[in-house]
């Protein structure tokens, strides 16, 4: 006899992380691969704007832009064991940086188009994984796991 509901549907054949034997719906599998991609693209965008156009700043923003890329990791990896509170965490980072990105992109555009690119290329990851997150099968998944 399985733990599974029969009401979320979409399942893929991995268990969440967080080892109740729910199977993970394909969207949060997708969404929380939409966010490592966005990771990665940070990185390099961090990279870019560091070492191109700043490069008197690159060792403390080095610093921050690791720390909070590896506080999005940590989010990533408890949203993929099925936490409601790192879904809802992971909303408010990206309505919080969507500011930012307007003041990125005015001082980006004009220096370095790639840097521009990478940072909306992520942007557009982070909306998609969240509206992944927060509709279909997800939303029921998010609360089975938590046991509501």
């Amino acid at each position: 006899m399985t733990n599974q509901r029969p009401d979320v549907v979409g399942t893929q054949a991995t268990r969440a992380a967080g080892g109740d034997g729910r199977a993970r719906p394909i969207r949060v599998s997708r969404a929380v691969s939409f966010l490592w991609i966005s990771i990665a693209l940070s990185a390099i965008g961090l990279v870019i704007n560091l070492w191109i156009l700043v490069p008197s700043a690159a060792p403390v923003g080095l610093a921050l832009g690791v720390f909070v890329l590896g506080l999005k990791g940590l989010i990533v990896r408890f949203i993929a064991a099925g936490s409601n509170v790192a879904r809802i965490l992971l909303l408010v980072v990206v309505v919080l940086g969507i500011p930012g990105l307007a003041v990125v992109s005015t001082q980006t555009f004009s220096n370095l188009g790639a840097s521009l690119l990478v940072t909306l290329v992520s942007m557009v990851l982070q909306i998609s994984a969240l509206y992944l997150l927060f509709t279909g099968e997800s939303k029921t998944w998010f609360t089975v796991v938590r046991g509501v």
